[in-house]
């Protein structure tokens, strides 16, 4: 009898090179090569960025689903989404991640980049029966606070009534806020292209939609922890 032990091998995705379960993947291969008698059990991981529907669907199936979306700078692109017993699986990554809009990024396409292609895929799941949309935010290269995304639904308070009879979730792995030196603009827009003059344009831009968000929710939703992920949709 061997003196093999259980392993659990849970990686996230390796940014530009590997996702999560081709890491996974590799890792596993590697320790079985190296101690045959171990149980080895991959368990890719996700933190709401690139690869999100992968490692869920790796992890428990349901139906991939593949459609043209409104791409971050408007040009069609493919997005593939998750559905699984009544609920919806989204990747803002591949909606309008940095990866669809090539280096070098600069603040012209800082400014104009949109969510635009989150609206459809939710309109999308929401015709598909969909009872909650779980949306992965991570990796985008927008900063629109989800603007593109709720004028596609019709604007911010059409987007309210849309969406009051589904559960909508933000997945994410970070809490911060909107605005502020915390906020969307001013801690994730440079990697997005965005020199300091147009942060300061971004943060004048969500400051005037988190007023419209505010009269609608009736609440600060700028403040809420999570608000500015992946450039501000978590605030939609």
């Amino acid at each position: 009898m061997g003196d093999g032990v259980n392993i659990a091998v849970m990686p996230d995705s390796f940014g530009g090179t590997l996702t999560a379960v081709e890491a996974a993947a590799a890792i596993g291969a590697g320790w079985h090569a190296a101690r045959p008698d171990d149980v080895v059990t991959l368990a890719p991981q996700s933190d709401g960025g690139p690869g999100f529907v992968m490692v869920l669907e790796k992890a428990f199936g349901g139906e991939v689903r593949t459609q043209s979306v409104t791409g971050p700078l408007g040009e069609p692109t493919r997005a593939s989404w998750l559905m699984h017993d009544g609920v919806a699986y989204l990747e803002v990554a591949q909606i309008c991640g940095l990866q669809l809009v090539p280096a070098p990024r600069t603040p012209q396409t800082a400014l104009a980049a949109t969510s635009a292609g989150l609206g459809d895929l939710i309109s999308t799941a929401l015709l598909a029966g969909a009872r909650s949309i779980v949306v992965g935010l991570g990796g985008s290269v927008t900063t629109d606070g989800g603007r593109g995304a709720a004028e596609r639904l019709g604007g911010c308070a059409a987007a309210v009534r849309i969406l009051s009879e589904v559960e909508l979730v933000a997945a994410t792995d970070v809490d911060n806020v909107l605005l502020g030196p915390r906020g969307a603009a001013a801690v994730f827009a440079p990697q997005k292209g965005a020199d300091p003059a147009t942060v300061e344009l971004l943060e004048e831009r969500l400051t005037g939609w988190a007023q419209e968000l505010r009269d609608v929710a009736g609440r600060e939703v700028a403040d809420e922890p999570g608000a500015g992920a992946a450039g501000g949709i978590g605030a939609m």
